[in-house]
């Protein structure tokens, strides 16, 4: 019922596209939703790479690899489920782009994958901050106790910010290692680099999933267009 009083105010409904049964219709919805989150980070991580802006660069680069991180999920699909697997076929490892089959799967049961290894390093600091009263909580101030604890006072668009420098050094060493050390910079520009291989791969697999999934269910792609004087719900 609610495609067909869908149908009677849009050219095409969600439930015509992704019928919810559809596992197929379920992975293209995945990787749109990915697509979706990718298609704003990827432009604030190279905005940041190409300030040299640190602080950005390793915050953007955080939730960066946490959305490829996650996509493993869309890969393995591929793997396990014969179905999405004929589907996907050849999507996965498109020529002159990123095997994504081959960064998301390991070559041995305990290696880590290459996006595992890319995401490992910035686990704890991109998904949990460290629990009040844990040992790890505690390890990382004493750790960095002789660092400076400072505060540093800017302005952008007319309003002041206070950034907390001791923040951005205990995440910064934890992740990257020493900030004095010469290669520090080059490392981390390797790995958003890395990182933004795989973004743009799924970023290029997303409409070719899409115009498949419509081909598949025999639509017409001219339904997706949104009319410029239709709203959007």
């Amino acid at each position: 019922m609610a495609v067909a009083r869908g149908r009677r105010r849009h050219q095409l409904t969600i439930g015509e596209l992704f019928p919810d049964g559809d596992l197929v219709g379920q992975w293209v919805f995945s990787v749109t939703a990915l697509s979706d989150d990718l298609m704003h980070l990827l432009p604030l991580v190279t905005e940041a790479l190409a300030r040299g802006d640190v602080r950005s660069m390793l915050f953007h680069q955080r939730q960066l690899v946490t959305r490829i991180f996650e996509a493993r999920r869309l890969v393995m699909a591929t793997v396990d489920v014969p179905e999405i697997a004929d589907f996907a076929e050849g999507l996965l490892a498109l020529r002159g782009m990123v095997d994504l089959h081959a960064m998301y799967t390991r070559n041995q049961p305990r290696e880590r994958s290459a996006v595992e290894d890319l995401y490992e390093d910035m686990r704890h600091r991109t998904v949990h901050y460290m629990r009040v009263g844990s040992d790890e909580l505690r390890d990382a101030l004493w750790n960095h106790s002789g660092a400076p604890a400072e505060v540093e006072l800017s302005e952008s668009d007319g309003r002041s910010r206070a950034w907390f420098q001791w923040v951005g050094v205990i995440q910064f060493t934890d992740l990257l290692g020493e900030i004095g050390r010469s290669d520090v910079l080059e490392l981390m520009t390797r790995r958003i680099e890395t990182a933004r291989h795989i973004a743009t791969t799924w970023l290029f697999i997303a409409p070719l999933a899409l115009a498949t999934h419509v081909h598949r269910l025999g639509l017409d792609f001219e339904r997706l267009r949104r009319a410029r004087d239709q709203p959007a719900d």
